[in-house]
């Protein structure tokens, strides 16, 4: 048996949450609690199967915990790499199983929205903020998502993760800026995600005020999302903590 099932387990009396990144080009893991904010890295990019474990095992002994004393596990259920995604799943649910706790799975569109949302000034209330997040994904093809922000500053679905060409991307776009009109706080668009700078949206009529090319997300970025999915009802049983495929005919380029 694993050393991750075998070390004495420490008292914590705070929720407690495992993050496993491997969505993205280098593989991350993070632990958080009020009172545990860690977070390990690889330096390799798309070594993930080699060394996730081996971050886990790491930063429990770094703190002095078992698995069995985490509260949930938080996971990227996609879009991302078809084979980084298939890696954190199964490793994440081999660990819930073990620890007999529920498991989180969060949507990489939406950490981007958060990284882009936790970036700007939040003192403006009368506004309503919407991130679009976009990033390519293969050809003339885009991930994309559309999130609001909810009064303490998490991101919300206003549109789900899909997959769209520029055409769809475009008219997309410009339905839902009509139906913001209607309202009668003013809206204020930020464009999250590499995607948007791609050379295929260069001619794209959009409704953007300000960019973030460049969101900043790893393990512990996903434990506070993850955290607050899972307060408002958002933990699963292991085996329903699977990859989102957006099109399981392709092979997807890594977010």
């Amino acid at each position: 048996m694993s050393d991750i099932y075998k070390h004495p387990p420490a008292l914590i009396d705070t929720f407690s949450i495992l993050a496993i990144d491997s969505a993205f080009d280098k593989c991350s893991v993070g632990l958080s609690s009020s009172v545990i904010r860690s977070i390990q890295s690889s330096n390799q990019p798309r070594k993930h199967a080699d060394e996730v474990l081996t971050m886990v095992q790491s930063i429990l002994n770094q703190h002095d915990l078992a698995l069995s004393s985490i509260n949930a596990i938080a996971m990227i259920s996609g879009p991302g790499s078809f084979t980084g995604l298939r890696i954190g799943a199964a490793v994440t649910q081999g660990l819930a199983f073990g620890a007999g706790c529920q498991v989180v799975c969060v949507s990489s569109l939406a950490m981007m929205a958060f990284d882009s949302l936790r970036k700007r000034d939040q003192k403006n209330t009368s506004e309503i903020i919407l991130i679009a997040v976009c990033v390519h994904a293969r050809e003339s093809e885009f991930y994309f998502a559309v999130y609001s922000s909810d009064d303490a500053g998490f991101p919300t679905g206003k549109l789900p993760d899909q997959m769209l060409d520029v055409r769809q991307l475009q008219t997309t776009l410009d339905d839902l800026t009509i139906s913001e009109v209607s309202h009668s706080r003013p809206t204020r668009w930020i464009a999250s995600g590499a995607g948007w700078g791609h050379a295929l949206l260069a001619d794209l009529k959009t409704p953007f005020i300000e960019h973030d090319f460049n969101p900043s997300c790893d393990a512990l970025l996903l434990a506070d999302l993850a955290t607050h999915q899972f307060h408002t009802g958002g933990g699963l049983s292991p085996e329903h903590a699977l990859p989102v495929y957006l099109n399981d005919d392709l092979h997807y380029a890594t977010v």
